[in-house]
């Protein structure tokens, strides 16, 4: 029972907003119909102007969801005349271009200055905004120059000092040696790196007692042979387990594997001392080489900032002419748009009314 009468107050409450919201819906319609009564008089002075806003009681019909379909709850006689209504609002624009003092091209004009006016008052601030910064550019630009140019004189003062301490070394000797001492460091590395991989070296050895055949590194042979040498039992003794051992060390390949393995330790050795020799002689020879160079250093690196501060100044003097042309082309600007503000307003004094409608 209290589902029912939820029900029923919710379809009630219902009905009332749709009559509400019908009745405002035929407030806005008769008021349209007052306006393009209206339009109807002021057409036959002004056609261009009441097109406007015929479209606009058009929009408002729209906005407002005014249709035949909105008014489908009155009575057929008050539907009828609706739709009449409806119908001689939307057919408007129309009837008003089939008058004889139409004119599309006053139409046309008095769009674009209404368009025109809609668009001045950010036209003109942008333009001032434009003529205004480009005012400030000009005067920090000029700013930053006179910045620049101090900074300038004390770099060149710079420049020169460092030419009078510049030394006189024979610098391409010095180069090539240095290049020379690389390279020969370069080849003992490698010679290094070569003995080290002939220790990493693999042999084919053959099976023994505890461990099977197959290749390994001397290093890891000789590990495999002491752990079996290690393990004595009741039947293998120790003096049996060194003969064997004895035995297995007269393996071919065992004694060229510690041959060459020996023999590549003791390169490395070698080679070793010969890099750190090196290393510490081109220490030594590069050491005078850096002192000489560090004025020379020091002076390309002015240079260079003289260059960049150079190019700098002459790109502020670029900034400082361009806005200087820029800041007349943009009162000029103003001019041409005040001057069209000025030929907007006349034409739309000229095909509007002294009463305007809906504030077109």
């Amino acid at each position: 029972m209290l589902d029912n009468q939820n029900d029923l107050l919710n379809y009630y409450k219902s009905k009332d907003l749709a009559k509400e919201v019908l009745g405002d819906q035929k407030n806005v319609l008769l008021d349209i119909e007052e306006q393009y009564d209206e339009l109807h008089i002021l057409s036959e002075f002004n056609p261009e102007y009441a097109y406007i806003c015929a479209e606009s009681l058009i929009e408002i019909c729209d906005r407002n969801q005014i249709s035949e379909n909105s008014f489908k709850s009155i009575d057929f006689s008050d539907l009828r005349e609706v739709r009449e209504i409806i119908k001689k609002i939307r057919s408007g624009p129309k009837s008003i271009k089939l008058l004889p003092n139409w004119s599309g091209e006053n139409h046309s004009k008095l769009i674009d200055a209404y368009q025109f006016l809609d668009d001045y008052t950010e036209k003109s601030i942008n333009y001032q905004n434009q003529a205004t910064m480009a005012g400030d550019t000009i005067h920090e630009s000029n700013k930053n120059k006179k910045k620049l140019l101090k900074e300038k004189t004390k770099l060149l003062e710079n420049v020169r000092m460092l030419e009078s301490k510049k030394m006189s070394t024979n610098e391409s000797i010095s180069e090539i040696s240095v290049l020379n001492l690389d390279s020969k460091l370069l080849q003992l590395q490698k010679k290094f790196y070569a003995s080290e991989d002939k220790l990493e070296e693999k042999y084919f050895f053959i099976k023994r007692r505890t461990f099977s055949e197959g290749m390994r590194t001397i290093e890891d042979q000789h590990s495999l042979l002491m752990a079996q040498a290690s393990k004595t039992t009741f039947f293998r003794t120790q003096r049996v387990l060194d003969d064997e051992l004895a035995e297995a060390k007269k393996e071919p390949s065992y004694i060229q594997a510690l041959k060459e393995g020996n023999n590549a330790k003791r390169e490395s050795a070698k080679l070793r001392k010969e890099i750190s020799k090196m290393k510490s002689k081109i220490k030594r020879f590069s050491k005078g080489k850096d002192e000489a160079e560090a004025v020379n250093l020091e002076l390309n690196e002015s240079i260079s900032k003289a260059k960049i501060l150079d190019k700098t100044i002459k790109d502020l003097e670029a900034v400082i002419i361009k806005n200087q042309k820029l800041v007349p082309k943009l009162m000029k600007k103003l001019d041409l748009l005040n001057q069209k503000l000025g030929e907007s307003q006349g034409i739309i004094t000229k095909l509007t009314p002294d009463n305007k409608l809906i504030g077109a």
